[in-house]
């Protein structure tokens, strides 16, 4: 870009500070070149960069139907929380799901939240239907998290279902392993959207 006064002329200011501008794009270039991309382990081995390995413990599932039949939508305001004493459904009656009187259709869930976790514990979250935890889920302990401090929750769940009446529910709990006093696990701002396909 090009800055001129009425007579055609660059400003002796604009100069200097294209000069400074271009001088400090260097510095600031020479400075990026200077890191690596790679971090080093204790053994001098290198390690791949942090995107690198979120994207190989990456799980990916999916959830596909046809003709959408009906959808259910659930959304909270706040935290909500758990303990190891006791696990927390989330508020509201069941979502009733009526299945198909021929065949099956499939139940599709999205959950996302914000989420916090004390410290040394783990947090599990099921997503129940008919009493038991939807897929890709483990169907005993159902989904399992880690991370202490803020982080945030967000997962698929999937199932066929066949002729009947069905009910869906959230439950939530923290898991201390047997630590002295109580840890908990929070969930902020959940979303729940359930949708029925053919």
């Amino acid at each position: 870009m090009s800055i001129r006064n009425l007579a055609g002329k660059t400003p002796t200011a604009y100069k200097a500070s294209a000069v400074s501008l271009a001088a400090g794009g260097a510095i600031i270039a020479a400075a990026m070149a200077a890191v690596p991309n790679t971090a080093t382990a204790a053994g001098g081995e290198d390690t791949p960069p942090v995107a690198e390995q979120q994207a190989a413990a990456l799980v990916v599932s999916g959830c596909d139907g046809g003709e959408q039949k009906a959808t259910w939508n659930r959304g909270y305001s706040g935290f909500l929380q758990s303990t190891d004493a006791s696990s927390t459904t989330l508020p509201g009656d069941p979502v009733r799901i009526r299945g198909p009187q021929t065949g099956r259709d499939v139940v599709s869930v999205n959950l996302s939240a914000g989420s916090y976790l004390d410290s040394g514990a783990q947090g599990t979250i099921k997503v129940l239907l008919d009493g038991v935890p939807m897929a890709p889920s483990d169907v005993s302990t159902g989904s399992t998290f880690y991370p202490e401090g803020y982080g945030t929750v967000a997962r698929n769940y999937c199932r066929k279902i066949g002729d009947g009446s069905h009910r869906l529910r959230v439950v939530f709990s923290a898991n201390d392993f047997g630590a002295a006093g109580t840890s908990s696990f929070y969930l902020q701002d959940p979303m729940v959207h359930v949708e029925q396909s053919k």
